[in-house]
């Protein structure tokens, strides 16, 4: 028996067809096992390796007509293919032991047998790849990309552009921006008024540069980068498309920790869009599959013991009005509130602290006014935050992992008024007030905390920093 990589699967649907061959006939491929073939050897379209299909086996066994070594080849090599599409080359634990990723459960065996019967494989292998408009999105770019490399890729920009004559540099600019479909010579038809300049900002905004309006060196070096880097940078993020349910549920809410941003989708279309700040890399945000549950308003916080121990208690043995000043509490093991002395709160260390800290429901509160909650053992949720102006600053990993979010209130009025048995009325008069009140919602809403470096929304596609370093730990694995 031939090494495989499916041996189940592969044993399974040849046991289905009385073991007859299902790729060759007389001697040579028949009409399925050509279009398989055809498939496996461009699995570079998805962003996968032909070296990991089998294809190496299939061509020499099809070089020494041996056709029942092809067939078997043939069919492990496409049960590889489905599962990869379906559910990603990678296990993503291997790259975050913290990751919560989609249990998709999926039939390999009834993939493969499905595929066989498929009329249109090409269309059924679509069907299984995730149904995201940014994951159709990215297949484009990635196939574009891909034309580039293979006729020579983009043009680079002389390192002193900038000091050619001004009518010289716009012609190698533009030329260079049009390559990668950064400039677009239609835009001219329905905005008379776009400029250079304007397509210079619009490059920045869409590859995480300060939006200064000009070539300066950081800009020209981004340009300079080869299609083969971007082309691989999109690779990954067609992976942890497929880490993600295959079919997205009628609304859910995505958050992508690279871009700072969070969508509120329903049926593929972007309801709300708002900016986030998520965890800074000593406390990155994990990544996480999730449906949001309750909103609660006017919330309460128990802070973290972790950051408890390491960040207040040293501020408490400075001034023990701490606690005072920040509409905060001690509690005991049983929840109660505990009164000590500012001498007995000074001496507190390290070894005696045994208490929790809860900050009451206020406008200070760290939370703000607004938390959206969804299991996960990480304790992460989306909220609101006392300090909005940090949502001004372009790098926003900055908080201990959860996420704050500007638009919560937004979001979680949506929800309140669309999907749930509280009135709007009644959700009012408890965050006037300064009431706590949890909103349970009727049916829960898929949360997917994600980190995609590149990125598809509307007409653009984004190429992001690798603000945790993912990139570089998930890029090896995809090469083995």
């Amino acid at each position: 028996m031939p090494y495989l990589k499916q041996k189940t699967a592969v044993k399974g649907i040849y046991e289905t067809y009385a073991q007859q061959t299902l790729w060759t006939e007389n001697g040579q491929l028949n009409a399925k096992g050509s279009k398989v073939w055809e498939i496996l050897q461009n699995v570079e379209q998805y962003g996968l390796l032909p070296t990991q299909y089998q294809v190496a086996g299939i061509k020499l066994a099809l070089t020494e007509q041996n056709n029942n070594l092809a067939d078997v080849f043939l069919t492990d090599g496409l049960a590889l293919l489905c599962q990869h599409l379906n559910s990603g080359a990678v296990n993503p634990a291997k790259i975050q032991k913290n990751i919560v990723s989609a249990n998709k459960g999926n039939d390999l065996a009834a993939m493969l047998e499905n595929a066989y019967a498929a009329q249109d494989l090409f269309a059924y292998l679509e069907s299984i790849q995730p149904q995201y408009a940014g994951y159709k999105k990215l297949l484009k770019t990635l196939n574009d990309y891909r034309g580039s490399a293979q006729k020579g890729g983009w043009t680079k920009l002389p390192a002193n552009i900038t000091q050619l004559p001004k009518e010289q540099a716009a012609v190698l600019l533009t030329e260079r921006l049009v390559q990668s479909n950064d400039w677009n010579p239609n835009m001219l038809i329905t905005d008379p008024e776009y400029t250079l300049t304007d397509a210079v900002s619009q490059y920045q905004r869409t590859h995480a540069l300060p939006q200064t309006r000009i070539l300066d060196a950081a800009t020209i070096a981004s340009i300079n980068v080869p299609v083969e880097n971007r082309i691989a940078k999109i690779k990954l993020s067609l992976e942890r498309f497929r880490w993600l349910p295959t079919n997205p549920a009628e609304e859910y809410i995505l958050v992508n920790l690279p871009a700072y941003r969070a969508v509120f989708m329903e049926n593929n279309e972007m309801l709300i869009k708002t900016n986030v700040i998520v965890g800074a890399a000593k406390t990155a945000t994990p990544l996480i599959v999730s449906k949001a549950s309750r909103i609660v308003i006017n919330p309460t916080w128990t802070v973290p013991y972790s950051i408890a121990i390491n960040e207040i208690l040293p501020k408490l043995n400075e001034q023990p009005t701490y606690l005072k000043i920040n509409d905060m509490d001690l509690l005991d093991v049983n929840g109660n509130i505990v009164a000590l002395t500012d001498a007995q709160i000074k001496a507190l260390t390290r070894e005696t602290f045994r208490y929790d800290i809860r900050q009451r429901a206020s406008e200070d509160n760290s939370l703000g006014r607004y938390v959206l909650y969804f299991p996960n053992k990480h304790f992460i949720y989306m909220h609101d935050t006392n300090a909005p102006y940090l949502f001004e600053k372009e790098k926003r990993a900055l908080s201990h992992g959860c996420i704050r979010t500007q638009e919560i209130e937004r979001i979680c009025k949506y929800l309140i008024e669309n999907n749930s048995d509280t009135s709007i009325e009644t959700a009012k008069a408890a965050y006037d007030n300064k009431e706590t009140l949890t909103v349970p919602l009727r049916d829960k809403i898929d949360v997917y905390i994600q980190y995609f470096t590149v990125w598809a929304e509307a007409d653009d596609v984004y190429f992001l920093n690798d603000v945790y370093g993912y990139d570089k730990q998930l890029s090896p694995l995809m090469a083995k």
